[in-house]
């Protein structure tokens, strides 16, 4: 739909303009009964520079989209190596593996880590 409209926009523009160029090489000059030419040519032309307009904005929001799910994912990922080299420390300090939960403040990094006092079982 937006093609077609786009074209039909386009369209109604050129022609419009073509009967503009006609007229003025015939006449040397616009006259009043070519009002309806030049409405139909700022109507055609403002048309299509708002749906290039459209488009540029529809392109850049789906970028701006993009770039978002790339940070919210490289976040994650950095979230789940801090959660394996917490695994790695409590594997190294013989605890057993936890669940970890993330935590809204404090000073660890905002992870925290709940592990039981027992030591690990081979």
């Amino acid at each position: 739909m937006i093609i077609f409209s786009a074209g039909l926009c386009t369209a109604l523009a050129w022609f419009s303009i073509a009967v503009l160029i006609e007229r003025w090489n015939t006449h040397g000059q616009l006259g009043p009964g070519d009002a309806g030419p030049v409405v139909t040519a700022v109507i055609g032309l403002t048309g299509v520079v708002g749906y290039v307009i459209a488009i540029i904005v529809g392109a850049y929001a789906k970028l701006v989209t993009a770039k978002g799910r790339a940070g919210a994912d490289v976040m994650t990922a950095q979230a789940e190596v801090i959660r394996a080299q917490a695994e790695v420390i409590r594997a190294q300090n013989g605890l057993s593996p936890g669940v970890p939960t993330v935590s809204s403040g404090g000073g660890s990094g905002g992870v925290e880590a709940s592990a039981s006092s027992e030591p690990a079982t081979p």
